[in-house]
């Protein structure tokens, strides 16, 4: 990912303006309500890459 394409799961969607910035280590991340471990595990386990995943997808891993 270039930084100017977006995931599959997020091609309909209006991102916010700071989706595209660089997040700065030293500071407090928001979260993302996404278990990115299981998503990661469920991304190898079907042989696509994060930015495959669907919209349904990623929901299945919601917390």
């Amino acid at each position: 990912m270039n930084g100017t394409n977006k995931p599959l799961f997020l091609q309909n969607k209006k991102l916010n303006e700071t989706y595209y910035n660089t997040p700065n280590p030293y500071v407090n991340a928001p979260s993302r309500n996404v278990n990115l471990l299981e998503l990661s595990r469920y991304a190898k386990k079907h042989k696509k890459k994060l930015i495959d995943l669907t919209a349904d997808e990623v929901a299945m891993f919601a917390i």
